[in-house]
């Protein structure tokens, strides 16, 4: 330790080797604390340790997660891909919709199909039982009642 007077008159002491030491080698900026440097390392080497475990075991770790999850994540796949389906179908008909002539031809063929199920189901009472049967049969058979 080395003693200095300040410009007050005051002694101070100082330790002859600084707390924390600058050094260059190569072009590369090294600090080096002697008092705390051995905590850093073990701090380090600890958490160090504690990643390496987990990447070690990390394919068995997302095996066993997807081996659980199976049935889930599977569904979670299927909505995904309905919504891309559901994405792409309206993207190509917008796409088919902007031809100059189509447009027109498919609001013609709507509004004749919808007049002749107005003709064919909804005009008399027969027929309107006749579709009120359909349906439950139909729903009879997707639900298996």
């Amino acid at each position: 330790m080395t003693s200095e007077t300040t410009p007050n008159g005051e002694q101070t002491t100082t330790p002859d080797q600084p707390a924390a030491a600058v050094e260059s080698k190569g072009g590369e900026l090294q600090i080096s604390n002697s008092a705390g440097n051995t905590e850093n390392k073990d701090q380090f080497n600890e958490v160090k340790a504690q990643v390496l475990s987990v990447l070690s075991d990390l394919f068995g770790i997302v095996g066993h997660f997807f081996s659980e999850y199976k049935k889930p994540l599977i569904n979670v796949a299927l909505v995904v891909g309905a919504l891309v389906a559901l994405y792409l179908t309206l993207s190509v008909i917008d796409a088919i919709n902007d031809i100059p002539l189509l447009s027109p031809i498919f609001e013609l063929v709507g509004i004749g199909y919808s007049g002749w199920f107005i003709f064919r189901f909804l005009l008399t009472a027969e027929a309107r039982k006749e579709l009120q049967s359909k349906i439950v049969n139909f729903t009879n058979r997707v639900t298996g009642s």
